[in-house]
């Protein structure tokens, strides 16, 4: 699992990020889940 694609993104260390980028909204995670969410909401407006 070491490259993940999430949302098109890829996680180089999902132990870090969890699989799903969620780790008590602390740290990375979270810059790492608003990023993708912002990301996924610019796809869809595309």
């Amino acid at each position: 699992f070491e490259n993940l694609e999430i949302l098109g993104f890829r996680v180089l260390d999902v132990q870090d990020f969890g699989i799903f980028g969620r780790r008590d909204f602390e740290g990375r995670s979270a810059i790492f889940i608003i990023n993708n969410i912002v990301m996924w909401n610019l796809k869809l407006t595309e």
